[in-house]
């Protein structure tokens, strides 16, 4: 049998590795970009210089020869004919599968004032080895982790980031008094942040931008509104969620018999809401992925649902943001440590985590959301009470 995934990253990778490790079928993995398989979510540690470059790759070529795998790289899929079972890649060449993976990530939102030279996204090796040359100053669209982690990894190597952002910094995952805390921090490590309703890029090649506060130039613009699942080459046949996404099932199927999504690309469950989205999130990448190699291979297996986590290191301070908003809210300030929990019917359903809150309590909390574990709101009132509380809850007591 013959397994073809288009991508190769955390999700295409996971399935290529399942697939491998329980049978000796034939493996196929295409990856558009020209390298070995990586990780983009270390490329902000990558420019900054605290990952070497070659601790980005998942795969190394003995890897890949020793496990038989056939890698295509720098190809790019044009078209998927399901009906005809086979991949078209841009050199004309046609790859018939038996089974089909579609891992094919995201690409970076560049709205159409923004597409012009010397203007990046954060998304490839490529933009990354582009931003560790930059000395002066780089202007970054957006206010999202991306745009963050990449104006932090810019001013730990001397260069000049500024953020320009319409409302807060990373509103879809703080409140606003954390939101303003991440500012402030980042502020007072030299990182400049602005707030304009609107700007115009100048120049093409781009030199610089104009906005209500002035004339802003720049050696580097980063356009970090956002990613689209990179789709381009269906045929039609495979349904579409509402964000874009191929829609798939526990088993990462889609409503095409033979074709499995995974990753950036596909949409799952929320296990709190129920509704399908995306989840950008390297582990759950790995864990469809994962899904999808055992169901290609006929092993049945169940994605266990989708959970929002980030957990962001903004220069010596930690935040988390798990799971949804929703329910009776319980705050615990402790200095500059916060802890605010989000609970209904006597479940979590998200928090958001400041400090040491963060840093030891991130894992047990999205444990809880995801298991949905009873939890006594009203007993929690101070750090001692938040740890009883989440212990007991974590015992199932």
């Amino acid at each position: 049998m013959r397994h073809v995934i288009i991508g190769a990253g955390g999700a295409g990778t996971a399935a290529a590795e399942t697939i491998r490790a329980n049978s000796e079928d034939e493996i196929i993995v295409i990856n558009r970009e020209k390298t070995l398989p990586y990780s983009p979510a270390a490329l902000p540690y990558y420019i900054e210089g605290s990952v070497r470059r070659e601790k980005l790759f998942i795969w190394d070529w003995h890897f890949i020869r020793s496990n038989s795998i056939d890698y295509i790289m720098g190809r790019e899929v044009k078209r998927v004919d399901t009906e005809r079972k086979k991949v078209i890649l841009d050199n004309g060449e046609e790859i018939e599968y038996d089974k089909l993976l579609i891992s094919s990530g995201a690409k970076p939102r560049i709205v159409p004032q923004f597409d012009r030279e010397n203007v990046i996204g954060v998304r490839t090796l490529e933009d990354a080895e582009r931003l560790r040359k930059v000395k002066g100053r780089v202007i970054i669209i957006g206010a999202g982790p991306v745009a963050v982690e990449t104006a932090i990894a810019l001013k730990k190597i001397g260069a000049d980031p500024i953020i320009i952002c319409r409302s807060r910094i990373l509103r879809r995952l703080f409140d606003e008094d954390i939101s303003n805390i991440i500012r402030d921090v980042m502020i007072l490590n030299g990182v400049k942040v602005l707030f304009e309703k609107s700007i115009e890029i100048i120049g093409d090649p781009a030199e610089g931008i104009k906005a209500p506060c002035g004339v802003i130039y720049g050696d580097l613009i980063v356009a970090a509104l956002g990613v689209t699942p990179n789709l381009n080459f269906l045929d039609g046949k495979i349904k579409l969620g509402e964000h874009g996404g191929i829609l798939t099932n526990e088993k990462m199927e889609t409503n095409v018999k033979d074709v499995y999504a995974a990753g950036d690309c596909a949409e799952t469950k929320d296990v709190i809401s129920g509704r399908y989205g995306i989840f950008a999130i390297w582990p759950l990448a790995r864990e469809q992925g994962r899904v999808a190699g055992y169901n290609m291979l006929g092993h049945e297996k169940h994605y266990r649902g989708s959970i929002n986590m980030n957990i962001i290191t903004i220069f010596d301070k930690v935040f988390a943001s798990i799971g949804t908003f929703m329910g009776a809210r319980k705050e615990i300030w402790h200095g500059s440590h916060i802890a605010k929990l989000f609970i209904e019917n006597g479940r979590l359903n998200g928090a958001q985590l400041v400090g040491k809150y963060a840093l030891q309590y991130a894992g047990t909390i999205e444990y809880l959301v995801r298991t949905r574990r009873p939890i006594r709101i009203d007993s929690i009132s101070d750090t001692k009470t938040f740890i009883k509380e989440v212990w007991k809850a974590m015992k199932g007591s």
